[in-house]
């Protein structure tokens, strides 16, 4: 019993990392994981695990500032740089968040309308609504939490069920883990590693931790607890660019969406596999949708007075 309940709390304390890799892997880091198989095969699959280490890195640092204040960390810059250096950075993660709106809510709207068969629109508009809509709620991290696990589920299952569906070949996988950076490649590199590397999820990694604590009074939260869900980001990009490297490479096909995998697949394994990749982007979108509105609000609202509460 005792073992128990040792996993349950456990578990208990990976909200707020599985909610930053739920952020940070929408349909931009889809795209850009896709590409990079596509077009150099398993030869830049050495990058993931920098990532991911990189990433850990940045979200076990914020995590530990957030444990270690009662203030949130906007706070703690105003405090130390003043108001003016508070206010730029929450209006800066604003603006960034935005920008990457517009790509969530398409990336929610193409996956089920292709799914469907009907037009995009209409479910850019729903689901836009629907998240909204969860902000709205009184335990709104308790829903958040809960709903980004859920996404991060679908897309893991979706994902591991296609890569066994291409079945890779391991001597592929253990070449690509050796660096090299083929040529013409440095400019998806720097995009894969901007879109992994997300300064702006592990500034919000401080805000989730205290949000944890102030609702849960969980006695025993670490700073590396977001390692687990840094690492699943990671798994979730390792696979998407093994099975673009297995299907996509070896025909010479170049990606210009992440729509164009799931067509591609489709004559190889039937519409069971293009569904899967859809619900994979459905994931993706809609888990940075509310991710991002999240963070662009939380801290928008934080660097301007009204509090830090999310």
């Amino acid at each position: 019993m005792t073992n128990t309940n040792a996993i349950v709390r456990w578990l208990q304390t990976l909200g707020p990392g599985l909610i930053t890799a739920a952020l940070v892997f929408g349909p931009s880091k889809l795209t850009i994981t896709s590409k990079l198989g596509a077009e150099y095969g398993f030869g830049l699959l050495w990058i993931v695990p920098i990532a991911v280490l990189f990433m850990i890195v940045f979200t076990t640092m914020a995590a530990r500032i957030g444990l270690a204040t009662e203030q949130s960390l906007l706070s703690s810059v105003r405090d130390r740089f003043g108001r003016a250096a508070a206010m730029a950075v929450g209006i800066g993660v604003f603006l960034v968040c935005i920008s990457f709106q517009a790509g969530n809510a398409v990336g929610v709207g193409i996956a089920i309308g292709e799914m469907t068969h009907s037009p995009a629109n209409p479910w850019i508009v729903l689901f836009t609504l629907a998240g909204i809509g969860l902000l709205f709620f009184r335990s709104f991290y308790k829903v958040l939490e809960k709903a980004m696990i859920a996404l991060i589920v679908i897309m893991l299952l979706s994902f591991v069920t296609t890569l066994l569906l291409v079945k890779p070949g391991l001597g592929g996988i253990a070449a690509g883990l050796k660096p090299s950076l083929p040529p013409g490649s440095t400019g998806l590199v720097i995009a894969f590693m901007a879109s992994s590397v997300s300064i702006v999820g592990a500034f919000y990694q401080s805000y989730l931790v205290q949000e944890r604590r102030k609702i849960t009074n969980l006695s025993v939260q670490r700073g590396n607890d977001s390692i687990t869900g840094t690492v699943i980001l990671g798994t979730m990009s390792a696979i998407l660019l093994i099975c673009a490297a297995t299907v996509l490479h070896p025909q010479g096909i170049k990606l210009t969406s992440a729509t164009d995998m799931s067509r591609v697949l489709e004559p190889l394994f039937g519409p069971y596999a293009s569904f899967l990749f859809l619900t994979g982007l459905f994931g993706a979108g809609f888990s940075s949708l509310i991710g991002n509105a999240t963070v662009g609000g939380t801290l928008l609202g934080d660097a301007l007075g009204f509090g830090s509460q999310l």
